[in-house]
């Protein structure tokens, strides 16, 4: 028993590192599904094993796409420039 209160707490960190260090963190993008050839723009986007997700920047809609997706960053003031077009 008290070897398996020793593990617990390393097995839990392990753990929290594999589900949130598999995924990638964007901020200020250009996302190009490429599979429909659609563009969004996104604050903050997240790409992980299931996907990007992100809120559309001009539509206000929360986005997920499951592959074939690129992703360009920008600078604050030309994502800026781009979503008020």
């Amino acid at each position: 028993m008290h070897a398996m209160k020793h593990l617990t707490l390393p097995l839990l960190l392990c753990v929290a590192l594999l589900l949130t260090g598999c995924a990638d963190h964007y901020r200020h993008v250009r996302i190009v599904d490429s599979a429909t050839n659609q563009t969004y723009y996104a604050k903050y986007a997240t790409n992980s094993r299931l996907g990007m997700s992100f809120k559309d920047a001009k539509t206000g809609e929360i986005v997920r796409i499951n592959d074939n997706t690129e992703v360009f960053e920008m600078s604050k003031e030309d994502f800026e420039k781009a979503i008020a077009e």
